[in-house]
């Protein structure tokens, strides 16, 4: 599996595993699927409603249902805008559009995905973005090249966060054995969680002991003899009881 390394504000490579060629294929086709559905109802609709009605209506009827038609022509676009960098087929797949830096895109990266869509499936039948993400080093097609954006997997993230979760399990009488962690933020919680699944993935355990270091400078919160990864996981515990 293809992974992206990206270096986060605190200087923690973190891993991202890449979307393969065959679940941006089958998320493509779920999402072609849809716009045809879509498609032939609102064509279904419209012969039916224009041929019981005389001329003043049927206009009426045909400028409503070009409305109606006109989403079709920006469905990954909307999409991918209100739907947090994904389609229905990337969200069915668990993929979706980051930033080269690891944000959300903006709107100007996610119209140059869109637009540069024509070259790199319709006017070439798919054929062109295939080649594309196959020969890329981080698996992109032409408008992910052009925009500065990848796509990733998501499941993998949210798999090891709920057993994160699970794990970090406290009860009321739980007592915090870093305090000092309650100052951190939801950032800072989260670069914790995937230096874990990093480290759990890669046994990488310099990662761990990097980032420990840094929550002990910054934070103040003393590890002691604690392990890097026991540290860790003990933050994630008091951030969780405290918060």
């Amino acid at each position: 599996m293809n992974t992206f390394s990206l270096d986060t504000t605190q200087n923690i490579a973190i891993e991202y595993p890449l979307a393969g060629v065959g679940d941006r294929i089958l998320a493509t086709i779920i999402d072609i699927a849809i716009v045809l559905a879509y498609y032939f109802i609102a064509l279904f609709l419209y012969f039916r409603f224009s041929s019981s009605m005389n001329g003043g209506a049927d206009a009426w009827v045909f400028v409503l249902f070009s409305i109606l038609f006109f989403p079709l022509m920006f469905y990954n676009l909307l999409c991918e805008i209100f739907m947090n960098g994904q389609t229905i087929g990337k969200k069915a797949m668990k993929i979706r559009v980051l930033n080269m830096n690891g944000s959300n895109p903006t709107y100007s990266q996610y119209f140059i995905r869109w637009l540069l869509r024509l070259i790199d499936f319709w006017m070439g039948w798919g054929i062109v973005e295939f080649i594309c993400v196959v020969a890329s080093q981080k698996n992109q097609r032409l408008g992910d090249l052009a925009a500065g954006t990848i796509v990733v997997k998501t499941n993998i993230r949210q798999n090891i966060e709920n057993s994160i979760e699970q794990l970090q399990t406290v009860t009321v009488d739980y007592v915090p054995k870093h305090p000092e962690v309650e100052h951190l933020d939801n950032a800072d919680i989260l670069l914790v969680k995937d230096v874990i699944n990093t480290v759990n993935k890669t046994n990488n355990t310099l990662l761990a002991l990097e980032l420990a270091n840094k929550i002990e400078q910054k934070k103040g919160a003393k590890r002691g003899q604690e392990e890097p990864m026991t540290f860790l996981y003990n933050v994630l515990s008091d951030y969780q009881h405290m918060h």
